[in-house]
């Protein structure tokens, strides 16, 4: 699942449960944040159309994924982070950013991140 913005259908929902619970499915999440009071900050005046501009999502529905991940003890938080950190390597520290993003609010025991 690549960035969703969209909610999901019920459909879609109980086949994913099904292709994991039946068929061993792995899944695979990258996604970005959701802030309503973010959203907000980020509105723009469009000079051409005269009106505001509002994002319809944030990075990405977390919303929409937490209510898709609930059956397997998944959910994201609320909250948007960003910063940079440093990571030992061969040739010493490697500084690396990160622009946004979420945390995990829940996550099963035996589960891979």
């Amino acid at each position: 699942l690549i960035d969703p913005e969209e909610e999901y259908f019920a459909a879609e929902i109980a086949k994913l449960q099904d292709d994991v619970g039946a068929k061993g499915l792995s899944v695979i999440v990258v996604a970005d944040w959701y802030d309503v009071q973010m959203m907000e900050a980020v509105k723009f005046y469009d000079e051409n159309t005269r009106n505001w501009w509002y994002p319809e999502t944030g990075g990405a529905n977390t919303p929409a994924l937490n209510e898709l991940l609930a059956p397997w003890g998944i959910a994201f938080s609320g909250q948007v982070f960003h910063g940079s950190w440093e990571v030992g390597g061969t040739d010493g520290p490697v500084k690396t950013e990160f622009a946004s993003g979420t945390t995990l609010l829940k996550f099963p025991e035996m589960g891979f991140v």
